[in-house]
């Protein structure tokens, strides 16, 4: 084991320091011995990670997370597992995504939540297909989209996922709801027939009655007399015609003497 860390096997070098880092932590160990055990294990754990082994960033990013055997560093940690997802590990992409969609999560973000659990699910892990699906059919910090969730179903199912039955119905009840709903029927309306008109005879020329002459309205009063005997004017005319008739009663008279 020495041998292979010392040629630069990144295996065993993170099993190198492990074994240091372990031993470090066990109960009778001199203080100064544990130190150094500490010390190069944590820079050998280091190495391996810093170069690309996968393992020991996991075990490095462990270690800092809970303070066992080196100095706890959560920011550390995530940076590392970061690095083993990057790299391709589906297993830590799914833990991304969990501790970033953890609402009480210094590190907590929807987005970053999304593209690693998106990455997993492209990479078919299970778990991430089941959740991936979930967004893209709930709508759950990202639109919705339908299509997707179906790919995602289907290969829920062809894995055998348990959640594949009840993820299938709810998409089916959705793709229900969207659908358009049929238009209903044009109402027909009969054409309006204009109404028969009557025949109308043609009018004959009326006769024109004829005019009846009106009698003298009689309708002087008491009243009108009164007022019209009253009138200087026609009192003077009625005088002098009271008087033409005193004379013509005397010419009558003569006539009939001669």
């Amino acid at each position: 084991l020495r041998q292979a860390t010392i040629a630069g096997h990144a295996a065993a070098t993170r099993t190198m320091a492990e074994l240091l880092l372990d031993r470090a932590m066990e109960e009778g160990v001199p203080p100064e011995k544990r130190e150094k055990a500490l010390r190069d294990g944590e820079a050998l754990l280091r190495h391996a990670a810093d170069n690309g082994h996968v393992a020991a960033m996991l075990s490095l990013a462990d270690r800092l997370e809970q303070g066992r055997g080196m100095t706890a560093n959560a920011d550390e940690a995530l940076k590392y597992l970061e690095r083993a997802a990057s790299a391709g590990d589906t297993k830590t992409q799914f833990r991304l995504y969990q501790i970033f969609s953890d609402e009480t999560h210094p590190k907590h973000s929807h987005t970053r939540a999304r593209v690693w659990v998106k990455r997993a699910a492209e990479a078919r892990h299970a778990p991430a297909i089941v959740a991936y699906a979930e967004i893209m059919l709930e709508g759950e910090h990202a639109p919705r989209n339908l299509k997707i969730a179906a790919d995602y179903i289907s290969q829920a199912e062809s894995l055998g996922v348990r959640e594949a039955s009840s993820l299938r119905t709810r998409l089916n009840q959705l793709q229900a709801a969207e659908q358009p709903k049929p238009a209903a029927p044009p109402v027909q309306v009969a054409a309006r027939q204009a109404p028969a008109r009557a025949s109308v005879a043609p009018r004959q020329p009326s006769t024109p009655e004829p005019v009846r002459a009106s009698a003298p309205d009689a309708s002087f009063d008491a009243e009108g007399d009164a007022s019209l005997l009253g009138d200087p004017v026609f009192a003077k005319f009625s005088g002098q015609l009271a008087a033409m008739e005193t004379r013509l009663e005397a010419l009558v008279a003569q006539t009939e003497s001669l």
